[in-house]
């Protein structure tokens, strides 16, 4: 402390002006930040006899940006539960995303009780498309929404893709 008193008075100047530059310009640098993120709500609407099933639909967040572009996001998989809107099948789910580039998602519902091939003719009936099971321990079944593009990742998985707004 005693070293800055002993500063003169031009020298304090100048750091208090690069003080507040410095300061100026994180601030610029996290309003720029939490500009780039954005949140979309994505709607599906099931028919009567899905509804009936009470079935959990989610969405998997597979990842923000396309696999081979540079500033894709790393592989994020995080599950958002669809919440019902009203008593005619509508569900939203809302997903954070980096607006510059878009994200893939896919949707899935957990099969429970009921046999695939009676749950996979009802997300026909309700216009999803490309219904196939999910691997590993968990009963899913994943589908495309017809409303979005596709994007086929490196991997040859067929996901949803929402373009950067």
């Amino acid at each position: 402390m005693a070293q800055i008193l002993s500063l003169g008075l031009a020298t304090k100047i100048v750091l208090v002006g690069v003080w507040a530059a410095l300061t100026f310009a994180l601030v610029l640098v996290l309003i720029h930040r939490g500009n780039e993120v954005a949140t979309v709500r994505i709607v599906i609407v099931l028919n009567d006899d899905l509804q009936k099933l009470g079935l959990r639909f989610w969405l998997l967040h597979v990842r923000d940006g396309k696999d081979e572009i540079k500033d894709a996001g790393p592989l994020l998989n995080e599950e958002i539960a669809f919440k019902s809107l009203d008593r005619h099948g509508t569900m939203e789910a809302t997903v954070t995303y980096s607006k510059r580039i878009g994200f893939q998602f896919k949707c899935f519902v957990e099969q429970v009780d009921y046999p695939y091939e009676r749950v996979e003719q009802l997300l026909k009936e309700s216009d999803f498309s490309e219904p196939s099971k999910g691997v590993g321990p968990k009963y899913r079944i994943f589908f495309i929404l017809k409303e979005y593009p596709t994007y086929k990742t490196i991997d040859g998985f067929v996901n949803n893709f929402y373009y950067p707004s």
